[in-house]
């Protein structure tokens, strides 16, 4: 009973390991692709984190197999360039999908003018 229980202790965990297994690769990721792109991901917020003219904070970093698609909102279009240049001189970085968007382009005014408009319409 013992030995029964054993193997099939033993059987459960080797299909688990083979499904993992294959997930992970139909996925068309290994595991060292996904530690790589995570590093390249780490390393491009560090280096958007240090320049100043960025807010990282606003910046979301994704990274396919060296690919790092940047998302997310900033004040100007300097800044969103400024942005994909700082990620497109760290290493592992094949690539940059700038998708950064000011919140003029967002909103259809800059903050300033929604500011000034909010402000407008409280004191009527």
């Amino acid at each position: 009973m013992k030995m029964r229980t054993i193997l099939s202790g033993l059987l459960v965990t080797i299909l688990a390991t083979a499904l993992f297994g294959c997930s992970v690769m139909s996925g068309s990721r290994s595991a060292d692709t996904y530690a790589s792109d995570a590093a390249t991901t780490a390393k491009v917020k560090a280096n958007l984190a240090r320049n100043d003219m960025v807010p990282a904070t606003q910046v979301t970093v994704n990274t396919d197999k060296g690919i790092v698609q940047l998302s997310g909102f900033v004040r100007t279009k300097a800044q969103a360039d400024e942005a994909e240049k700082v990620a497109l001189n760290t290493e592992g970085v094949k690539s940059v999908k700038n998708d950064l968007v000011t919140y003029k382009e967002a909103h259809g005014k800059s903050l300033k003018d929604r500011t000034a408009r909010k402000l407008t319409y409280s004191n009527n």
